[in-house]
């Protein structure tokens, strides 16, 4: 089975893009690839729709990024920045952290039914 991927898109206008002097912010939601694909430790790697350079980095990857749930599939999304991945969480007992989806784990039709929404900042040159 092939690993799931995460795939962003930016909101029409004009919800979709905000430019300030020094950053752009793109707002969008995140696909994620349905059952059989499954999860990898360590998270998803995404693709951005933001490759213009004038408004990302040399990775083309946000420095800031924001990702949330709207349809409450009880699932929690998290950005890590240092490998450009979209983490999957799930709950976990009283007073202790949430656990990562589990490696090799088929995707839930929660996550994949999911509308996940994200808010992601690029540098600007």
């Amino acid at each position: 089975m092939a690993t799931a991927t995460a795939v962003g898109s930016i909101d029409a206008f004009p919800n979709g893009r905000d430019n300030t002097m020094n950053q752009a912010v793109i707002y969008g939601t995140i696909a994620i690839t349905a059952s059989p694909a499954t999860y990898a430790t360590g998270g998803l790697a995404i693709t951005w729709p933001q490759k213009d350079n004038r408004y990302s980095n040399n990775s083309g990857n946000p420095w800031w990024a924001e990702i949330v749930s709207i349809s409450g599939s009880g699932y929690q999304y998290n950005y890590i920045r240092s490998t450009n991945k979209l983490q999957i969480l799930t709950g976990a007992a009283a007073q202790s952290p949430l656990a990562e989806l589990t490696n090799a784990a088929s995707i839930p039709a929660a996550v994949s039914g999911d509308t996940i929404e994200f808010r992601a900042e690029f540098r600007r040159f």
